[in-house]
């Protein structure tokens, strides 16, 4: 599913059962996200955060 900033599928589970996380960001072929629970940003390939579901 692609990563819409401006809607809810900016939230994401990184591998289904992983930490959920806030896309914050598309740069190329990464995202900027930000993890729900600890507020800690990290790089992300956009690709794997396109088939991460929804939380």
């Amino acid at each position: 599913m692609p990563v819409d900033l401006n809607t809810t599928s900016r939230f994401r589970r990184i591998g289904g059962i992983g930490p959920a996380y806030e896309v914050m960001a598309v740069e190329g072929d990464r995202v900027r996200a930000r993890l729900i629970d600890s507020d800690d940003e990290f790089d992300y390939p956009l690709a794997d955060a396109e088939i991460d579901p929804k939380p």
